[in-house]
């Protein structure tokens, strides 16, 4: 039937025309798509009024939903008495449409009659015909007749404020109504429930979560917290094993709402299960077994791989089957967790699995390797020897894994493999190797391990160190004092750990101070004095900070003059904003040399300035500016006066100040000089042993232990022959010093009268010299 033909019947029943519209046409556009078609035929409908009747209470059966619903509705809008029977037993339809039009239609008729039927409509599974049955009811006039009805009367109306106030009776309809299709019926009645706080709700809230239709998790639990106590705690601890990780999660927080505690450790293990406290349910061991053995089928991939990994640490052999079965897990991190898993459960026969794994391309063979080096069995040993032969990129992973693999089985027959996997191009393979080889402990690795201490990488001499530490042969000695020396210190350290270790002694002071200094004991190194000074300023430029400065202050507290020009050098190549600079500066001052001056006075006016004071206060107490008496005994040299002037910025306003001293004009150093020196001589005696001796105010230079041009006032031969003084002639003629050979001939030589030369000699010395009689 068209729109056109429904308004054309309209004007019929207006009387606008003879003819009227057939009702069966009528009925028929109950069907139509358009929604004012369907409309405008009840409307046409309800105006025919009762002789109509009839065929809409035929209508009420048909098997078209719509024609039910509209016939009802119609039939409402007819109110002849004989629809209440057909309108009534229409309560009872399959679909909720028709229902709540006939419930409607009743409450417009307004007939007593209908009232129980109404009622027991209250409880009707659809809220918008509970709704209406509801409304019809208020339409008739009817009051409830106890808390029952009134309870099922504000459940249909939604009225969830009234419900907790009448009490018990109206638990039963709000539990039915968690279990609607609406949401906000289901939401409503959460919260009245919780506002009840009657522990009969609790299970059924809980079952609402289930149910297909969502429902407000945070809404329910907020509910259940309120209403839960100690006695409703076992219905939560059933929910602690649910298949729903939320679920599951919530019923935990909810117990620790009502501070329950477990009564024992299955208990335990569930609420552990529930939390996801993994760490909690491997320290329960095999109490821990039933929930994770049952979450190995859990929805969430990532819930299953947890529990495998738990299942795994605590390594009981009733996990294996389980485990077993999940190998073929849908998920792939599932699967590869299980082959680690197995690697820890106690039980030889795992092992087939793992090694049937391997040769599985749906495992990740890195985590098999491991697995079986987990196993520790040596069946093994032949299959992963295999793998460390794949010399492909891709392969160099699987290559590493076999090799720590095989260190933690520890089988001989592994050690030639390793062998050669030391040499291996990639790196990471060597260290594993390495590694691997001293877990084993076989002498044959000796040779490898010294070569890899050669090796460029430095994680790699590392895991060679450790790997002698292992193996502590003797013979290996030498290659470790080569390691005293690398460049890595920790390299160094391990070096010196291993001999320690083995017995080796250091052969002599110097070998003990590079061996402290690797060992990195700095109080020790302080006692060795000016031995350490070497192998210590060698390590000045070390990579690791804290060995740096521990070598500084290492300096500083020797305070060997030594050290100075290195410790200026590492001062110059330094950043500005170095912490490193404070302790170099610091390091200057305690040893209280005059080179350091100029480069001290550099760090005046900024940030340093104080650190920089302390340190030139140091020193100029330990120079001397009154007394010109001076020798260097490192230099032969005397000594001349300086001046350092610097800029100090003080009170806003900058002064010149100056530092007057005496250091040798050769090495500009004060820490090698000699005071109060008024004669400085030049002996040749072959009997002397000294390389000078001081008597009183003259300083006797022994030329025979240092032949080098120097300051002197006069020569004196006592014991030596005609090479030795035409030596020290042609030495001294050379004097790159313009204004001491200017002075030779005035300067006198004494010869001792059981001194012997050729006539040649003396001539050659007289013409450079001034001979005087003894």
């Amino acid at each position: 039937m068209t729109e056109d033909k429904v308004y054309e019947s309209i004007q019929k029943v207006q009387g606008d025309k003879k003819e009227c519209l057939p009702l069966p046409s009528l009925i028929a556009a109950f069907k139509e798509d358009n929604p004012d078609t369907r409309a405008e035929a009840v409307e046409i409908l309800i105006r025919i009024g009762k002789p109509a009747v009839a065929l809409l209470i035929s209508t009420l059966s048909n098997e078209v939903t719509d024609s039910r619903k509209y016939a009802a509705r119609a039939l409402g809008g007819i109110a002849d008495a004989r629809a209440l029977h057909p309108l009534i037993d229409t309560l009872k339809d399959n679909e909720p449409a028709a229902r709540k039009e006939a419930a409607d239609a009743l409450g417009k008729m307004g007939n007593a009659a209908a009232v129980k039927s109404l009622i027991s409509t209250l409880e009707d599974t659809d809220a918008l015909v509970r709704d209406k049955a509801a409304g019809a009811l208020d339409r008739i006039g009817w009051e409830p007749a106890n808390n029952s009805e009134l309870s099922l009367y504000a459940a249909a109306k939604q009225k969830w404020n009234i419900l907790p106030f009448i009490g018990p009776d109206a638990v039963e309809p709000l539990i039915r109504a968690l279990k609607d299709r609406k949401q906000s019926v289901r939401d409503g009645a959460v919260a009245a429930l919780g506002k009840m706080g009657n522990p009969a709700a609790v299970k059924p809230i809980i079952d609402a979560l289930k149910e297909k239709y969502p429902i407000d998790q945070e809404k329910v639990f907020d509910t259940l917290s309120r209403i839960a106590s100690p006695r409703t705690a076992g219905t939560f601890i059933d929910e602690l094993n649910y298949d729903d990780y939320e679920i599951r999660h919530k019923a935990a927080e909810v117990l620790d709402n009502i501070g329950w505690e477990p009564a024992n450790n299955r208990e335990a293990a569930l609420y552990y299960f529930a939390r996801e406290d993994w760490e909690a349910l491997c320290a329960l061991g095999k109490d821990a077994l039933e929930p994770l053995i049952a979450a190995l089928k859990d929805k969430t991939p990532a819930i299953r791989r947890n529990a495998v990994e738990t299942l795994g640490k605590i390594g009981d052999s009733q996990a294996m089957a389980p485990l077993i079965d999940v190998l073929n897990d849908e998920d792939a991190s599932v699967r590869n967790e299980a082959v680690t898993a197995l690697g820890g459960i106690v039980n030889p026969d795992t092992v087939k699995y793992l090694l049937a794994a391997l040769r599985d391309s749906r495992y990740d063979k890195e985590k098999v390797i491991d697995a079986l080096g987990e196993k520790g069995d040596s069946a093994a040993v032949e299959h992963l020897t295999y793998a460390l032969q794949d010399t492909t990129w891709e392969g160099r992973i699987y290559r590493e894994a076999a090799a720590r693999a095989l260190g933690k089985i520890g089988d001989v027959r592994a050690v030639e493999p390793l062998i050669a996997a030391v040499n291996s191009k990639f790196y990471e393979v060597r260290i594993e190797a390495t590694e691997a080889l001293g877990k084993i402990g076989d002498s044959r690795a000796e040779i490898p391990l010294i070569n890899a201490l050669k090796d460029e990488n430095e994680n790699l001499r590392e895991a060679a160190v450790a790997a002698f530490c292992k193996i502590s042969k003797p013979g290996a000695a030498e290659s470790l004092i080569m390691a005293l020396t690398d460049k890595d210190c920790f390299v160094r350290q391990g070096a010196a750990n291993v001999l320690g270790q083995i017995g080796w002694q250091p052969s002599g002071k110097g070998a003990l101070a590079v061996y402290l200094t690797a060992k990195q004991d700095w109080v020790e190194l302080q006692a060795a004095g000016e031995h350490a000074v070497k192998p210590l300023v060698a390590v000045l430029e070390d990579e690791n900070p804290e060995i740096r400065r521990s070598a500084v202050y290492t300096l500083g507290k020797i305070g060997s003059p030594e050290a100075v020009e290195p410790l200026i050098a590492a001062l110059k190549n330094q950043q500005l904003h170095d912490p490193y600079m404070n302790i170099l500066i610091e390091a200057l001052g305690e040893i209280g040399d005059a080179r350091a001056l100029e480069h001290l006075t550099y760090f005046l006016n900024n940030f340093l300035e104080e650190v920089a004071k302390t340190a030139l206060e140091k020193i100029r107490g330990s120079v001397s500016y009154k007394d010109p008496g001076f020798f260097c005994t490192k230099c032969f040299q005397r000594a001349k006066k300086n001046r350092i002037k610097y800029s100090v910025y003080e009170n806003n306003v900058f002064s010149h100040r100056s530092i007057t001293y005496y250091s040798c004009k050769n090495c500009h150093s004060n820490s090698y000089l000699l005071k109060k020196i008024e004669k400085i001589v030049i002996l040749l005696d072959r009997n002397s042993e000294e390389a000078y001796l001081q008597e009183g105010d003259v300083l006797a230079v022994n030329w025979l232990k240092r032949k080098e041009a120097l300051d002197f006032d006069e020569i004196r031969i006592e014991n030596a022959g005609d090479s030795e003084v035409e030596e020290l002639v042609k030495r001294l003629s050379s004097d790159p010093d313009d204004k001491r050979r200017d002075r030779y001939l005035s300067i006198p030589v004494y010869l001792s009268p059981g001194v012997t030369l050729s006539p040649g000699t003396r001539d050659l010395l007289g013409n450079h010299f001034k001979i005087e009689s003894p």
